[in-house]
């Protein structure tokens, strides 16, 4: 029939809050996270791109140790004077790179240079150095000098120092892999963190706000359908489905009767006491007429003061039952306005669907009918439409068949 949706203001502003405040400490906490990822992928990203640089910048210093020791023996076996410059070339370029490595290796890892042995690394640079060397005193012409340089270079090289220096590295690049492996499963962590954050706003703050927006979409909804003032269905859906109760009637031949009840000298009422009031009674009447009702009838205001009743399976004799329950049920009703008690009283006028009532209007128009013949005939009373003229000018209070 109707509905009414009523809610404490002081526990919706109370959830309201502690979901507000839930909002925000989640959203710190995402921030926080998010962040936290951020800076660990920055962290992967820069180890990554260390461990590359480190191992392009390891490989050109042996491949250009190794140019100058290949260089100095082939010097001494073909004694061609041309190659020291490749030889200088190769050493210098080896010496530039050095400053470039330990640093970057440093730069590159949390502590996996206490375990690096430099020793090899600095042997290649003494490499270079003597490298240098050996091309000056060939240049000079002081091949004495420039063979005493070459032994020590081959001897740097009989003893392992490349490969040595190569094995080093790798062991540095595995440990600084371990540390990043560490950053990644770290960051694995915060992703579920973050996921389960999302979910729990998700299920506690998002489905929580769909349902608002789902409960305030259907209250648009009953706005569209029910009367602001009174909560009980509007004209357009009271004949909506007044019209299914019609079609329902004629198609299983069943009994079908409307009713409309008018407050007597409501004009009178507004005029003397104001529209408050007015609206007041009017809220109260309507709570009244409901209750009597059974829920398979049908209820809604169709005019300023009127209210319009269809009973399913309910014929005019029975009907007449029903609107003198409603009628008795308003004139117990007392309305306050201010130091005063105003009573009231209903009009009802009933008709029983007819072969020729195809629509709610049809019914309706033989029910007003009914109702202006109560008005003229004294107020407060219920009159049928198939008996205009059986007027009862005192109802008795008969009980309810309905």
């Amino acid at each position: 029939m109707r509905g009414a949706v009523k809610g404490k203001s002081s526990d919706q502003g109370f959830r309201a809050e502690n979901a507000s405040r839930s909002y925000v400490q989640i959203s710190i906490v995402l921030f926080v996270a998010i962040l936290a990822v951020a800076i660990l992928n920055f962290h992967i990203a820069d180890k990554q791109k260390k461990m590359l640089q480190i191992t392009q910048v390891v490989e050109q210093q042996v491949v250009l140790v190794e140019g100058v020791y290949k260089n100095i023996k082939l010097h001494q076996k073909n004694n061609d004077h041309s190659l020291a410059d490749a030889i200088r070339a190769d050493a210098s370029a080896a010496q530039e790179l050095e400053p470039v490595v330990l640093p970057l290796m440093v730069s590159a890892t949390w502590g996996a240079t206490k375990n690096l042995d430099i020793a090899p690394f600095k042997a290649l640079g003494s490499l270079s150095f003597k490298g240098i060397s050996y091309a000056a005193y060939v240049a000079s012409n002081q091949s004495g000098y420039a063979y005493d340089f070459a032994r020590e270079i081959e001897k740097i090289v009989q003893d392992g120092a490349v490969e040595k220096w190569q094995a080093q590295v790798r062991g540095f690049v595995a440990a600084v892999q371990k540390e990043t492996d560490i950053l990644v499963q770290g960051s694995f962590a915060l992703y579920g963190v973050i996921f389960l954050l999302l979910l729990y706003q998700s299920m506690s703050l998002v489905l929580p706000a769909l349902k608002e927006i789902t409960r305030q979409r259907d209250q648009l909804r009953n706005l569209a359908a029910n009367d602001v003032l009174t909560g009980l269905y509007n004209r357009a859906m009271l004949f909506k489905l007044a019209v299914m109760l019609i079609s329902a009637s004629k198609r299983h031949k069943q009994e079908l009767t409307a009713l409309i009840v008018d407050v007597d000298g409501f004009e009178q009422l507004n005029m003397k006491y104001g529209r408050a009031v007015g609206d007041k009674a009017l809220q109260l009447l309507s709570d009244e007429l409901a209750n009597v009702l059974r829920t398979s009838d049908v209820i809604g205001r169709i005019g300023g003061d009127e209210f319009a009743i269809f009973l399913p399976a309910t014929d005019e004799y029975r009907a007449t039952y029903v609107a003198e329950k409603l009628r008795s049920s308003a004139e117990s009703l007392v309305i306050e306005a201010g130091e005063q008690h105003v009573l009231l009283t209903v009009s009802i006028g009933i008709a029983e669907i007819q072969p020729g009532h195809d629509t709610p209007d049809d019914m309706l128009r033989a029910v007003h009918t009914a109702v202006v013949k109560a008005k003229e005939t004294g107020r407060n009373r219920c009159v049928t439409f198939s008996n205009m003229e059986a007027v009862v000018a005192e109802p008795a209070v008969a009980q309810s068949a309905h």
